[in-house]
């Protein structure tokens, strides 16, 4: 099967010139803190497509951690059928219960927030330590707070989401509460924050709290939260057993065959593109110098949707010889 093709892309494919470098800082950090797993490399450059126009190599160090920190905790407690921390410096107690995860992930965040660790720190609290450090020290302090929330909320999230899943809750018999939850735990909006942070190009809170501000950003959020559940589908369904798919939901909920699931996803995710683009045409002006701040914005929202797809398509996170999609059968 070869549809992949037919996900629009907004932007010509583009990636940042302090990429290199910053991808090489961020592998030595997990290394330093012995967190590094066999996968790194496959999500490491994910920040690359992203954040292409982000402004320091600094920047796009500080988001390139951040993301790789947050998929090597979801692949290690959420993203697997056994709990392995072998050859890694964590505490196998941390993954005992969902209960203790949440702990350990509440520990890990106030951490990165205060800057803070106790005596004795495990290696990764002082990773946390180190990464909050280099964002607090580049970042608007009111953003910074907001970015935070933003973390915990998606953290929140997931817990919710493997509560549901380990209960066997409707939430998967519905598909109207699946599109609502699902861009709520990809990490979606601080992934969108960091735009803000990668352009050192801060919104007003009454720009960023604006229905149409909003609306750009959750549309960018869904789009890149969908189009991660097309290319993932064999790693995450086939392989890892996972229900929580856009493309599974389909095929389960109406009935339908896997070509037709996966065309239907697609026409979704386009769909969100034609929006974006129709909402962005409709945006009001503030004066130039706000203006100025929204173009940013809403250009790294489309970056940030085209980047996804890009990466999407080169990384080898989402390849298997086995892939029901032609494009993801070699390794790149």
């Amino acid at each position: 099967m070869s549809l992949l093709h037919d996900i629009r892309k907004l932007l010509p494919r583009e990636e940042s010139i302090y990429a290199d470098e910053a991808e090489e800082r961020v592998s030595f950090f997990f290394d330093r803190y012995r967190i590094k797993p066999r996968n790194f490399d496959d999500f490491n450059t994910m920040s690359r497509f992203l954040y292409p126009n982000t402004v320091s190599m600094e920047r796009l160090q500080a988001t390139c951690m951040i993301h790789s920190m947050f998929f090597f905790i979801d692949d290690l407690f959420f993203d697997t059928v056994k709990f392995d921390v072998s050859g890694l410096a964590i505490n196998p107690e941390a993954g005992e219960s969902l209960s203790s995860v949440t702990y350990f992930l509440a520990d890990l965040m106030h951490i990165f927030k205060s800057q803070e660790i106790p005596a004795n720190a495990s290696l990764i609290q002082q990773a946390f330590c180190e990464m909050g450090a280099l964002v607090a020290e580049h970042a608007d302090p009111h953003w910074l707070q907001l970015f935070c929330d933003g973390i915990e909320d998606y953290i929140k999230a997931v817990i919710s989401r493997e509560a549901d899943l380990h209960q066997r809750k409707t939430l998967l018999r519905d598909l109207e509460s699946f599109l609502d939850l699902r861009p709520r735990e990809t990490g979606g909006l601080h992934t969108c924050q960091l735009i803000e942070f990668t352009k050192d190009a801060y919104l007003p809170d009454e720009i960023r709290d604006h229905d149409q501000i909003k609306h750009l950003t959750w549309l960018a959020i869904g789009m890149a939260s969908f189009v991660n559940d097309i290319f993932s589908y064999h790693k995450d369904v086939v392989i890892e057993g996972s229900e929580f798919n856009l493309v599974k939901i389909l095929t389960e909920i109406q009935g339908i065959p896997f070509d037709t699931a996966v065309k239907k996803s697609i026409k979704l995710v386009n769909n969100y593109a034609d929006i974006f683009v129709e909402v962005r045409a409709q945006l009001p002006s503030w004066g130039r110098e706000v203006d100025a701040v929204v173009e940013q914005y809403v250009d790294g929202l489309a970056e940030m949707m085209s980047g996804n797809l890009y990466w999407h398509a080169t990384t080898n996170r989402y390849r298997s010889p086995d892939s029901p999609f032609e494009e993801l059968r070699q390794f790149s």
